[in-house]
């Protein structure tokens, strides 16, 4: 289990970085309502789709919430046409959280600045591709979606850095080559899914 939360309080930052394609949008429904999909999830932070019964699946945007509000939904949808580079920056600010959303681009795609976290759910399991809870997979499925390289480092990474994942191609195999890519001292966590 894990304080996300803490992390940031600790670190005044983390970051959640992943490859993703998404070949079409899942989503679970029970008497024609629609839920959404889960990219992410944690007991007091989810990165999801965002949908209701009225949406068009295919126009589904990213929403990022806590356990009792969104903090930002995009403004645009999260379809991809192949596979994007995907960062998503949480850093304290003050008694609150700055939430950036960095959509295949060094340059922030979405921010959403001074937003309250809540913490009361404090540390849990996190679920990639579905939910933290034992519902997980059946009750947010992922549709055709395919998710790779995922991290999460305990600070905020700059532009810079992420510009570095984004064009990592040239790094990945190269373990002497200085990169964030293959810089482990901020690494918490690493998927490669090989």
């Amino acid at each position: 289990n894990v304080d996300l939360k803490k992390l940031v309080d600790d670190n005044n930052g983390i970051t959640i970085s992943y490859w993703i394609k998404i070949n079409s949008i899942g989503y679970y429904s029970d008497s024609g309502t629609k839920s959404s999909m889960w990219f992410f999830s944690h007991s007091n932070l989810n990165i999801k789709s965002a949908l209701n019964n009225t949406d068009d699946v295919n126009n589904a945007r990213l929403m990022i919430s806590d356990s009792s509000a969104a903090k930002f939904t995009s403004s645009s949808n999260i379809n991809t046409s192949g596979w994007e580079l995907w960062v998503f920056t949480i850093k304290k600010n003050g008694a609150n959280y700055d939430y950036t959303w960095y959509k295949n681009s060094s340059t922030a795609t979405e921010t959403a600045t001074g937003k309250a976290w809540d913490s009361s759910p404090g540390a849990s399991k996190i679920a990639i591709g579905g939910s933290y809870t034992t519902s997980g997979a059946s009750n947010y499925p992922m549709g055709n979606t395919l998710l790779d390289d995922f991290k999460i480092y305990n600070k905020a990474l700059s532009s810079g850095e992420i510009n570095e994942i984004l064009t990592a191609n040239s790094y990945k195999y190269n373990l002497t080559t200085t990169s964030i890519y293959n810089d482990t001292s901020n690494l918490l966590l690493w998927y490669k899914f090989d």
